[in-house]
């Protein structure tokens, strides 16, 4: 039997594309599985790199060598390098995001919800080589002003979520409460990028306390109206 032939690249002009603007068609309950084939193979494949070899190594150029895909099949998908990080970006967020958003949907209280994402952000932080890839992604972004935009409106898009989640569809007008969510969004990056950087040294549990208990007295006065 003749050895089948090597396989080669798809050239041409694709038949699927998955171009999102952040925040835009891509809502809690959407996962890595719901991104059109090709499109879900560029950013697995972009992951790997990430995870593997460090953000600084992610070209269009790698990313379309280990997806199997035509180097113009990723521009296609995403434009530019940037926008193929900030997909990665709303990536790392997406899956976890959706998952909180279903534990949290079950539990009957504002409170009892949002200790559920807490739960879940906890397990985040056990991801060294994603926290690394996060950060290396927000570094990036310091440095360049169009995606830093792009990851200033995903970041919105999160927390606007986040509060329709916990708070009901109109969480997210409550400027206080808002606040209150950008605080913990903040307050969680910083906790993971100093545990990242300290290891064991890091006091994670007595850290979370502090931020648990916080939260618990902000939500209570403005709840009451009386403090903790």
């Amino acid at each position: 039997m003749a050895d089948d032939p090597p396989e080669t690249r798809r050239r041409g002009r694709p038949r699927e594309i998955d171009v999102r603007p952040p925040g835009q068609g891509a809502p809690l309950n959407q996962r890595r599985s719901d991104y059109q084939q090709t499109s879900q193979a560029i950013l697995a494949a972009a992951e790997r790199i990430a995870l593997q070899r460090g953000v600084r190594n992610l070209t269009l150029a790698a990313v379309a060598e280990d997806a199997h895909v035509d180097l113009t099949t990723v521009g296609y998908h995403f434009r530019t390098r940037n926008g193929l990080l900030a997909a990665l970006h709303d990536l790392q967020y997406r899956d976890e995001v959706a998952a909180f958003a279903e534990r949290a949907a079950d539990e009957p209280t504002p409170r009892a919800r949002m200790t559920a994402y807490f739960d879940g952000a906890r397990r985040m932080l056990a991801d060294t080589a994603a926290t690394r890839a996060y950060f290396d992604i927000l570094a990036s972004a310091l440095n360049d002003d169009d995606l830093r935009a792009k990851l200033a409106e995903q970041d919105e898009w999160i927390v606007t979520e986040f509060l329709r989640v916990v708070d009901g569809p109109d969480g997210s007008l409550d400027p206080r409460r808002r606040a209150v969510a950008q605080f913990i969004f903040a307050a969680v990056d910083g906790i993971e990028l100093h545990h990242a950087l300290s290891g064991s040294v890091f006091p994670i549990d007595e850290v979370w306390k502090i931020l648990c208990d916080a939260v618990e007295r902000i939500d209570q006065e403005l709840t009451t109206g009386e403090t903790a």
